[in-house]
């Protein structure tokens, strides 16, 4: 596989944009953060997360569903900024 190397300026814009949704992910409140932390960073899957934390899959997988569109909001407005 053939990776095309980054500019300097590209590797800053995507260290930004890694920072700004780290952001969003941290201040998020507690029950939905944890959600996004296992799912994306710990690469869990819904029902393991279940497990782990005594809720329903379908609780887990709405808590996803409301962070991504908390996180999706926030970004939009800092993007307008």
């Amino acid at each position: 596989m053939i990776s095309r190397a980054h500019s300097p300026e590209e590797q800053l814009e995507q260290e930004e944009e890694y920072r700004k949704l780290l952001c969003c992910v941290l201040s998020l409140p507690s029950k939905y953060k944890e959600v996004i932390h296992l799912y994306y960073y710990e690469d869990m899957r819904i029902r393991e997360i279940s497990q782990i934390t005594g809720q329903k899959p379908s609780t887990i997988q709405t808590r996803l569903d409301r962070g991504r569109n908390l996180i999706r909001k926030e970004l939009e407005a800092k993007s307008d900024e």
